[in-house]
């Protein structure tokens, strides 16, 4: 598809987005500020509402429309802290592995067209990292989803990649459902500072995100593959 035609689907997007809100606004207000009614709601689709979430929540890791923190966040104030945070982690692991399938189905040309040539160059000595501790250090938050699609390419199998997300990611799942249900107790001025500053770092992600992101790839990529594989250089000291 051109440029033109993407930037004209994308506005006819938006302005049928706009048309339903203005024509659902006062429902949609009235649904959201009665969280019980919410709820009721929700539990009146039975399967579909958690399956939606979770579905939600494995797409924005594969096409990345909206920031997961958000999802998780919504997933505590509709469910609760536990099953939010249960339906967050299921599909925080749904969207990890389809990611991760796809760069190992369809390779290197279809990872270099999701995240683009340059920044995936930028991963390149990664994609050999075979040691738990490198990955461990990828799926930190900062470096985003990106670590999903280059895990593909690599010969670490999917579930080990997998299993250190869960472990590296799980507790922020767990952190923003929290907040999402308001489950953490404390001073009212606490729990707002909490909120305003998850909601800052929100705000500077979309404004500063991909720079910071650069850096941040540019910096501690080089510095995780300078030294090669730390397990390799471990076992060499040994000897």
């Amino acid at each position: 598809m051109k440029t033109s035609h993407k930037r004209w689907l994308l506005a006819l997007l938006l302005v049928a987005l706009a048309v339903l809100l203005v024509v659902y606004w006062q429902p949609l207000m009235t649904l959201l500020r009665d969280r019980g009614q919410l709820q009721a709601w929700l539990r009146g689709l039975g399967p579909w509402g958690p399956l939606a979430l979770i579905a939600l929540n494995a797409a924005q890791i594969v096409l990345a429309p909206v920031p997961g923190q958000l999802v998780q966040a919504v997933a505590g104030y509709l469910f609760g802290l536990w099953p939010g945070a249960i339906y967050g982690t299921l599909g925080m692991a749904l969207g990890g592995t389809l990611s991760m399938s796809l760069g190992r189905f369809y390779g290197r040309p279809l990872v270099a067209r999701l995240v683009g040539a340059e920044r995936l160059a930028r991963w390149e000595r990664l994609v050999h990292a075979d040691s738990p501790l490198v990955w461990c250090v990828l799926m930190l938050p900062p470096f985003g989803d990106i670590p999903f699609l280059v895990a593909g390419l690599s010969k670490m199998p999917i579930w080990k990649v997998l299993s250190i997300t869960l472990v590296v990611r799980g507790p922020s799942v767990v952190l923003y459902a929290a907040v999402g249900a308001g489950a953490i107790s404390g001073p009212s001025y606490l729990l707002g500072t909490i909120v305003m500053a998850l909601a800052l770092i929100a705000v500077l992600g979309l404004l500063y995100g991909a720079r910071v992101q650069a850096w941040i790839e540019e910096h501690v990529l080089r510095r995780l593959t300078a030294g090669g594989d730390p397990s390799e250089e471990a076992a060499q000291e040994g000897e």
